[in-house]
């Protein structure tokens, strides 16, 4: 189902990546090693948002 385009990205491949980057996001905060206060937050996020970049392809793969 292809959805309406923003930005020349179809509304289904942001929703694709919102949730693969809300699942790393859970392992960040779940995890003992990476939940740890001392990592600093800036880079927990910007290495979520790194991973969820790398790791949408497969997830936004059609079966």
């Amino acid at each position: 189902m292809q959805t309406e385009a923003v930005f020349g990205i179809s509304l289904d491949n942001i929703v694709v990546f919102i949730l693969t980057t809300f699942r790393i996001g859970g392992m960040f905060v779940a995890a003992p090693i990476l939940s740890h206060s001392a990592i600093p937050a800036m880079a927990k996020i910007l290495l979520t948002l790194v991973l969820g970049y790398f790791l949408f392809p497969l997830a936004s793969t059609q079966q």
